[in-house]
């Protein structure tokens, strides 16, 4: 593979990049709207957090004390919590 090649195969992935990057986002901004709770990705592994979750996993926040729009959705989010030590 030449240089220019390589220069337009990293411009296609900066292309299918900027494309997930911005339907994740639209993807928040629905969630919002639609629960008024907020989405995003997160991610840890189980040994350093001392729970089951390995890997990348979705956060809904806004619901830790149970709002209006929480509560409205209590039944079909699995809470989880964890703490830190070091």
């Amino acid at each position: 593979m030449n240089i220019l090649e390589k220069q337009n195969q990293i411009r296609r992935a900066d292309d299918d990049g900027e494309k997930i990057f911005k339907a994740y986002e639209e993807l928040q901004e629905d969630f919002e709207g639609k629960t008024r709770l907020s989405l995003s990705i997160r991610y840890h592994e189980a040994n350093d957090r001392g729970d089951e979750i390995n890997g990348a996993f979705w956060e809904v926040s806004k619901v830790y004390q149970l709002t209006s729009a929480g509560k409205e959705y209590e039944d079909k989010i699995k809470r989880k919590f964890w703490a830190v030590w070091g």
